[in-house]
C-alpha cells in the first residue's frame, strides 16, 4: 500500500480483524516528506471464500458494503473538517 500523501511504501504497525474486515494502521515510510505520517486502511473481502472470513454472501457483502462505505464517508468528513480547522 502506498502513502495517500507522498506516494511511498508503508508498514503495517497493528491490524485487527472485526466483523467482516480487517482494519490496519500504516505508517509512511518516508521521512523526508510525511515525517511519519500514519493512517488506517478497511480492507474487506468482496466475494468467495476465506479462511479468516468464511463464505459470504452477497447479500451479506452488499450489506457490508455499505456498511464500511458509511463508515469512511464518515472518517473523511471529519478529517476534511479537521484540515479546514488546522488551515
Amino acid at each position: 500500500m502506498l502513502c495517500p500523501i507522498c506516494g511511498s511504501p508503508t508498514k503495517v504497525n497493528d491490524s485487527r480483524l472485526a466483523k467482516g474486515h480487517v482494519r490496519r494502521r500504516r505508517e509512511c515510510l518516508n521521512w523526508d516528506t510525511c515525517v511519519g505520517y500514519r493512517f488506517s486502511t478497511l480492507e474487506v473481502q468482496v466475494f468467495g471464500h476465506s479462511r479468516d472470513f468464511g463464505a459470504i454472501s452477497r447479500k451479506d457483502m452488499t450489506k457490508k458494503l455499505k456498511k464500511v462505505r458509511k463508515e469512511l464517508n464518515s472518517t473523511l468528513k471529519t478529517e476534511n473538517l479537521l484540515r479546514k480547522g488546522v488551515e
